[in-house]
């Protein structure tokens, strides 16, 4: 069974651990963006993103997703 993960509640503080980690990851290897994603189909949510101001990906962002299935 798949969980909806748009209902699934993730506590402000684990949030603002992982904003820091996106922020770090960033700084540490010099690119503009690092991501955590939320799959909430038929979109891919970024849930948190760097806060580098040459990120094109912030948080809140949605994109379509485009899911293929391969005969068994």
């Amino acid at each position: 069974m798949v969980q909806e993960t748009q209902n699934i509640i993730i506590p402000s503080r684990i949030v603002e651990i992982w904003q820091r980690i996106v922020d770090s990851i960033s700084d540490l290897l010099s690119i503009p963006s690092v991501m955590i994603n939320r799959l909430a189909p038929p979109e891919l949510e970024v849930f948190r993103s760097n806060r580098g101001h040459d990120n094109p990906f912030p948080s809140g962002t949605f994109t379509h997703l485009c899911i293929v299935q391969e005969d068994p």
